[in-house]
């Protein structure tokens, strides 16, 4: 089986960094794929992250992955992409971004069996906790007040800006 290099994806996708779609340049060998149409489908994992997937030569891709190599050349070793606003299906480049591991996992959206809809914050008896990465930072009875808390401590641990909000 053929391994996918750079000079495949140039070959057989066109990136659009305004919209993030990743389309067909060409018809793939023996697939059907139509030119200028969108590549992949969505795929769902188990624990509720939607991502485009990709396929060359046998070869499972993700659109982000591909959005990246198509303009940069090279994942930087060491780094994934993460999605900057938690949405695993907007691959713009502006929402793109090269991350450690542990910088992508900590940018995603809220947990489902988080009790307050807000990451991070949980309802604990009559109130609101707030735990980052790991850390209590305090318990409060404002919603508002537990935010900005949990906001100023990402933001001391260095967390993206946007940390698994969508943009305006």
């Amino acid at each position: 089986m053929k391994e996918v290099e750079l000079s495949d994806l140039r070959e057989y996708f066109n990136y659009s960094p305004l919209t993030g779609q990743v389309t067909w340049k060409k018809k793939r060998p023996g697939r059907a794929s139509k030119v200028g149409e969108e590549a992949g489908t969505v795929s769902t994992h188990r624990l509720g992250c939607s991502y485009r997937a990709l396929s060359l030569f046998q070869k499972k891709l993700y659109a982000h992955r591909v959005a990246w190599l198509l303009t940069y050349g090279e994942i930087p070793e060491g780094l994934c992409i993460d999605h900057i606003d938690g949405d695993g299906l907007n691959n713009r480049l502006e929402n793109l971004r090269a991350a450690t591991l542990s910088d992508n996992q900590r940018n995603s959206r809220a947990p489902r069996r988080s009790s307050s809809g807000h990451m991070s914050i949980h309802h604990y008896k009559g109130g609101l906790t707030v735990q980052v990465a790991g850390k209590y930072i305090g318990f409060f009875q404002c919603m508002n007040e537990a935010i900005q808390a949990r906001d100023k401590a990402q933001k001391a641990m260095g967390f993206h800006p946007n940390h698994g909000r969508k943009a305006a």
